[in-house]
């Protein structure tokens, strides 16, 4: 799985764009548009399993906005909100609209994002989000909903479906449950705190802290968060 750094800019630039105006008054309008509510199966606490149509909840980010039919008008308020612990969000259009946002915006150099995007082609078209259980390494008060960015047959590797938390990764073992399980937290948008936060958080981990405070891994991105993962799962002790 190699959706990385592109599929986490793709997802913010989606969700806000149907987003922005609602987070500000905690409430979700009446009238949603039908353009937005993507194919996707979710898993209850239950561990029954739904299919339909929804996006995420912009002002709770632990359930989704759902249907389980395609709307067909312009705009819909059959909606229901459904809670969830684990999310597939399918948009087979995800690759050209991050290509036409990321030129529109001057993100990124065109020629190196066709580049990029190109060979990345079959896997940008799906987003793993789980809700997590709130964790004592993260300073945060409530449950979290995290995007599954890679993982390996050791470890797997998270980010958060927060705009605010953008620079930060979450790293958990596989031999936690996936739900409940520590995570470790880095922020890798500058070298000085990748190697601070790695220090604090990885220190169960000398090995793999040693390689981060010799330069390796950044910047943090596409081969170097394989690498890195793929270094954590054999380098650190996660019996």
């Amino acid at each position: 799985m190699k959706r990385f750094h592109y599929s986490f800019i793709m997802f913010f630039l989606l969700f806000n764009s149907y987003t922005q105006a609602q987070i500000g008054y905690r409430v979700l309008n009446v009238k949603q548009n039908s353009k937005d509510f993507k194919p996707l199966m979710y898993r209850t606490s239950n561990d029954s399993i739904g299919t339909g149509f929804g996006f995420v909840n912009p002002v709770d980010y632990s359930s989704i906005v759902f249907l389980k039919e395609k709307p067909v008008e312009e705009t819909t308020k059959d909606w229901t909100v459904e809670k969830f612990r684990y999310v597939e969000i399918y948009d087979k259009n995800t690759i050209t609209k991050l290509k036409e946002l990321l030129e529109k915006r001057k993100m990124l150099d065109s020629t190196r994002l066709y580049e990029q995007t190109d060979k990345l082609n079959k896997v940008l078209d799906t987003f793993k989000i789980f809700v997590i259980k709130k964790n004592p390494n993260i300073l945060l008060k409530n449950n979290m909903m995290y995007e599954l960015i890679y993982e390996n047959e050791q470890a797997r590797l998270f980010r958060a479906v927060n705009p605010f938390l953008k620079h930060l990764y979450y790293i958990q073992s596989k031999k936690d449950n996936i739900y409940e399980g520590e995570i470790y937290s880095i922020s890798v948008h500058e070298q000085k705190p990748f190697k601070r936060t790695a220090g604090r958080n990885l220190s169960h981990c000398p090995e793999i802290v040693k390689k981060i405070e010799d330069g390796n891994y950044f910047p943090f991105r596409g081969d170097e968060i394989k690498k890195f993962l793929d270094d954590y799962g054999i380098l650190c002790d996660l019996k």
